[in-house]
């Protein structure tokens, strides 16, 4: 299995959302980190796993061209999220 990491920095431009609304409460700052699966069924068995270890989903959608993502909560992990 390969391995990678990146780092991006966002910021929002227009409208509100889960970014906004973070530097809203939080200011500038690590908002999220990123597992990614490795395709739908692992996807879904991680968001699976997460409600039923009582993390909070609190935001889930699809890209353009696809890409499912969640992100969980996980304030206790070192990062306000995780983002699948």
């Amino acid at each position: 299995m390969r391995s990678a990491s990146a780092s991006r920095v966002i910021q929002p431009v227009a409208g509100r959302g889960v970014y906004s609304d973070f530097l809203a409460e939080s200011g500038a700052g690590l908002h999220h980190v990123c597992v990614a699966a490795a395709d739908t069924e692992a996807f879904d068995a991680m968001v699976a796993d997460a409600e039923r270890d009582g993390v909070d989903v609190i935001g889930r959608g699809t890209m353009p061209g696809g890409m499912q993502f969640a992100y969980l909560a996980a304030a206790d992990a070192g990062a306000p999220c995780v983002e699948l």
